[in-house]
C-alpha cells in the first residue's frame, strides 16, 4: 500500500534514529538516495555486519514505524569482498538488490569480487 509522504519521511527518521541508536560512535551513517540509508562499520568482520544489521532489523519491528518502513539490507566487507572502494559500492548495490528482491527483512551478503 501507498503511504502518505509525511508517514514516509517520519518513519525514515525514527530508522535513522534506530540505526544511529544501534551503531557505534565510530561507525558512519548516511543517506544514498531517498529510502536507502548506508552505514560504513568501522573495523567490524562480515558476522559483525551481519549481527549489526539483524539489531537494526529487530529493533525497527519495536517502533510503530514497522508498519510503513521495513529494512532490507546488502552488506559488504573491505577487504575480503573487494579491494577498491567503488567495486565495494557495486558488489554492496547488488547484494541489496537481492535482498529487496527476495522480500522485505532480508539481509544478503555480497558475493566475494574477482
Amino acid at each position: 500500500s501507498t503511504f502518505a509522504p509525511y508517514l514516509r519521511d517520519h518513519a525514515m527518521r525514527v530508522m535513522a534514529r534506530v540505526v544511529r541508536n544501534t551503531l557505534r560512535d565510530s561507525d558512519t551513517i548516511f543517506q544514498i538516495r531517498p529510502g536507502v540509508i548506508a552505514a560504513v562499520l568501522d573495523d567490524t568482520a562480515e558476522t559483525g555486519a551481519v549481527w549489526a544489521a539483524d539489531r537494526i532489523r529487530r529493533a525497527l519491528l519495536d517502533t510503530p514505524a514497522r508498519d510503513v518502513v521495513t529494512m532490507s539490507a546488502g552488506l559488504a566487507c573491505y577487504p575480503s569482498h573487494a579491494m577498491e572502494a567503488s567495486v565495494l559500492i557495486e558488489v554492496v548495490d547488488r547484494a541489496l538488490a537481492t535482498a529487496r528482491a527476495l522480500g522485505p527483512g532480508r539481509i544478503e551478503v555480497a558475493a566475494i569480487s574477482n
